[in-house]
């Protein structure tokens, strides 16, 4: 199931998945989230079609980026089918089906080093 299979029509047109991930993006970015980039596995991936990653200050703001990125997409009628880690790991991963969330404190983030697992991936010009 697609998660533009969850909108609901009194929401609008369906917002293609790039558009729901830059939406994602967004609140991150309101909420002060950085370094955020949007990778594009479509092409090599049979489990989704955009990993976005950000990072957050600390495991407070880790919270606060996951929830507004919840109820903003939860707004739009997209729900999330599944979390898992926790802030204090520092790494949480939101799963949208057709695009999935990592919400990284910066030191988690680079000792996985996971934007080094995509950097050869193309990234969606996320506008903001």
């Amino acid at each position: 199931m697609s998660a533009n299979q969850n909108m609901k029509d009194e929401h609008g047109p369906l917002p293609s998945t790039a558009e729901l991930v830059r939406l994602a993006a967004t609140a991150i970015s309101d909420k002060q989230g950085v370094d955020i980039i949007a990778y594009n596995v479509s092409g090599v991936s049979n489990i989704t079609d955009f990993y976005l990653v950000c990072s957050g200050l600390n495991t407070p703001h880790l919270k606060a980026l996951s929830n507004e990125t919840r109820l903003v997409l939860k707004n739009m009628g997209i729900n999330c089918w599944r979390t898992s880690g926790h802030r204090e790991s520092g790494w949480i991963v939101a799963d949208y089906i057709d695009f999935i969330i990592h919400f990284f404190k910066k030191d988690v983030r680079a000792y996985y080093a996971i934007d080094e697992l995509w950097q050869n991936m193309p990234r969606l010009d996320l506008q903001l």
